[in-house]
């Protein structure tokens, strides 16, 4: 908030909160393309390297911390090769695409699926194609470009949870659907006098049959229904 006041009495204090909020990627020099480029490869390495461990801390911290693992020492590892990370990408890309990049893929990835690697797939394909698809829309209608890519991450977290909600709501009713066909199934009804059946409720059956199979009706006598003693098939 003092920085925005600050800028506010520079002659340029817009377009420099602007490059401060979502950078201006079409203006970065190849040796800062370059530069970065090695140390996230750098950061990349030390990740795979240390992975195990750098797992174990995220997925199952109790674990860590009961065994011979030295926590603090990796999680001041781990933060500091954060910190590298968002100091150095918020010079190219600006504050909200850099943590719309760290959140926006690993939430996509998090409510799809429960496996590291496929998610690791998810967040990679989610940012490729946010990215591929800001930029175009940045150049087509001739938007600032962070702002663009950033407006694409959102939307696609956004069709990620309708994508989940409509799979859930699929998974449920099925779920629902086979519960109910096999709670209905070799039903047996044997040795019985249904009769005299709707003088109350005109549309009252003696034995109906909706979403079930295999069931049997024996020895029995239904009759005097005033509208039907037999109903099979419907649901």
């Amino acid at each position: 908030a003092a920085g925005i006041l600050l800028l506010s009495k520079s002659p340029h204090g817009k377009e420099e909160l602007q490059k401060t909020l979502v950078g201006d990627l079409l203006t970065v020099s190849w040796p800062e393309i370059w530069k970065t480029a090695a140390l996230f490869a750098v950061i990349g390495v030390v990740h795979w390297i240390f992975r195990r461990r750098l797992i174990a801390l995220s997925f199952d911290p109790e674990h860590a911390r009961s065994g011979s693992l030295r926590v603090r020492a990796w999680d001041f590892l781990f933060y500091a090769l954060f910190g590298l990370v968002v100091t150095s990408f918020v010079r190219v890309g600006g504050v909200l695409l850099v943590f719309s990049y760290l959140i926006v893929p690993a939430v996509c990835a998090n409510y799809l699926t429960p496996s590291l690697r496929v998610g690791l797939a998810i967040g990679w394909s989610v940012a490729t194609v946010s990215s591929i698809g800001g930029l175009y829309a940045s150049y087509q209608f001739d938007l600032p470009t962070g702002a663009a890519v950033v407006c694409v991450l959102g939307g696609a977290l956004l069709v990620c949870l309708f994508v989940l909600s409509i799979v859930s709501v699929w998974v449920v009713h099925m779920f629902q659907s086979f519960t109910v066909y096999q709670s209905a199934l070799r039903n047996t009804v044997d040795n019985c006098f249904i009769h005299d059946g709707g003088r109350i409720f005109r549309g009252a059956v003696g034995y109906w049959v909706g979403r079930s199979s295999y069931n049997t009706l024996s020895h029995s006598e239904v009759c005097d229904f005033r509208y039907t003693g037999l109903s099979i098939g419907w649901s």
